[in-house]
């Protein structure tokens, strides 16, 4: 054990740190057996974090996930990064070009985070705060995470996160909604229409590292459903596609 892991400050950077490199919610003894320290000292620690809201508790499962406060202040500083710079420059391109909302999208442990998003200037727009936590199996963006995964993954994700009705055309079925993850992990493209919220419609495409095959975000576009006819999808979907082939890149993993 390093010498710094030994304060409670160490301690607790150790314990974020074990929590970021597994990217999903954990246990205490999970967490416990990744950090190698005493489970009082984890537990302490955990109790800490979570009343400051770097981590948040699921009380019904008991695991720990980053939390608003850890989400926030990354953003911040990704916010000022070289790359995050240039990738909002590539997103600010598109919304001008399409005319929607965009959104670059990471998964934060059993769910997707909209870490950056340029509005459109339509005045018919839904307004969602950058930082937002959306469920996985509901979402454009989500259902693309969900496609690169093995079938076994995904049913311990649904286990902790079941399917929910948050609208009357939210997929509920798991066999249906395993179908529709085989579709979009072929072809590379997710669509949801008011999965999530009532009368909206959401597109969504992968970024993969710079060697293909590791999906490292979503780019995605939503919007009322009125405006995403098929005609229009068919024009926004190679402007999307084209887009996340300039975000794409090992520079963008993690941020």
């Amino acid at each position: 054990m390093s010498e710094s892991s030994q304060s409670p400050t160490g301690r607790m950077f150790e314990i974020l740190s074990a929590l970021i490199r597994k990217g999903k919610p954990s246990s205490l003894d999970e967490i416990t057996r990744e950090v190698a320290l005493p489970r009082p000292t984890v537990y302490r620690q955990l109790t800490i974090l979570t009343q400051l809201r770097f981590l948040e508790k699921d009380h019904e499962s008991r695991r720990y996930s980053l939390g608003l406060s850890f989400l926030s202040l990354s953003q911040r500083a990704n916010a000022s990064s070289w790359p995050s710079i240039g990738r909002r420059s590539i997103i600010e391109a598109l919304v001008a070009d399409i005319g929607e909302t965009c959104n670059f999208v990471i998964r934060s442990g059993d769910k997707v985070l909209w870490l950056d998003r340029v509005e459109t200037q339509d005045p018919v727009r839904l307004h969602l705060e950058p930082g937002l936590r959306a469920p996985l199996a509901c979402t454009a963006a989500g259902k693309l995470f969900l496609s690169y995964m093995a079938e076994t993954e995904i049913k311990k994700i649904l286990e902790r996160e079941p399917l929910k009705a948050y609208t009357e055309k939210t997929n509920t079925h798991l066999p249906s909604l395993l179908r529709e993850l085989v579709t979009i992990r072929k072809t590379r493209l997710s669509i949801d229409r008011g999965g999530f919220i009532q009368d909206t419609t959401a597109v969504a495409v992968p970024v993969e590292n710079a060697s293909g095959g590791e999906l490292i975000a979503a780019l995605s576009a939503h919007g009322p459903s009125y405006r995403f006819s098929p005609t229009a999808l068919q024009r926004m979907i190679p402007k999307l596609r084209d887009a996340a082939q300039r975000l794409k890149g090992d520079s963008l993993k993690g941020g």
